[in-house]
């Protein structure tokens, strides 16, 4: 995996490398530091991660727009800040964990947990974060119908109509995502606020009805689930 850690102090930086590389070992394929905004939009344009380890306080000012830009990537975040009255809100903005400076091994190990799907985040996202026309944009979850995966992007569905790019696998989605959106199928999650009927049409196929008439397809594995889900 690549890791990409965003951190103004280089010895703080060194550190949660060492412990990285500690902790995930040969799993690790690279792993890049950037001191500085410029450094980070340069590297995230340049490959691909896996993960990024940010502080959101970069060089004295706050790096909230640069927050906004890592979270809308395909790749996870894990913010790492002495500032532990913005974790609310970086929970509720999708990251995977928020973790306090000062911090040890065993801390940073749980977020590494959390990021592989061992152990489940702790708060719920609220809000999603996507680009269009290099601006980012916010979604509130509440207001998403359900998701469609097409290759490497997903297409969210407003309530409105309109339709949002998210740049996140439905994989990934779907590990920050709360109770109330089920995998109902290997192509799509539903946000149950907005279903209305599941039912068996023949042949052992299975769909979902929407409440505004929208239907998708219920795979055998996704009615399990979701009947499980509804049985809560």
């Amino acid at each position: 995996m690549n890791i990409l850690i965003i951190e103004d102090e280089p010895p703080i930086a060194e550190y949660i490398k060492d412990l990285t590389q500690n902790i995930l070992g040969n799993q690790i394929s690279s792993i890049i530091t950037a001191f500085t905004i410029e450094d980070a939009l340069s590297n995230i344009k340049k490959t691909v991660f896996d993960l990024c380890l940010l502080d959101m306080n970069i060089m004295g000012t706050s790096g909230f727009e640069l927050f906004k830009l890592t979270i809308s990537q395909s790749f996870h975040t894990i913010v790492i800040s002495a500032h532990t009255e913005q974790a609310i809100t970086a929970f509720e903005y999708g990251v995977i964990d928020f973790v306090p400076k000062p911090f040890d091994k065993e801390r940073l190990q749980l977020s590494f947990e959390r990021y592989f799907g061992r152990i489940e985040r702790s708060r719920k996202t609220k809000h999603l974060v996507y680009r269009k026309k290099n601006v980012n944009h916010l979604i509130a979850m509440e207001d998403i119908k359900y998701f469609l995966a097409d290759n490497y992007l997903v297409h969210a569905y407003h309530k409105d109509g309109s339709i949002k790019i998210i740049e996140k696998p439905l994989k990934k989605l779907e590990q920050i995502l709360s109770n109330n959106f089920v995998r109902i199928h290997r192509s799509f999650i539903v946000n149950l606020s907005y279903l209305k009927s599941f039912k068996n049409i023949g042949g052992g196929v299975y769909q979902v009805l929407l409440t505004d008439d929208t239907k998708l397809p219920l795979s055998r594995s996704g009615l399990k689930i979701l009947q499980h889900q509804l049985s809560q």
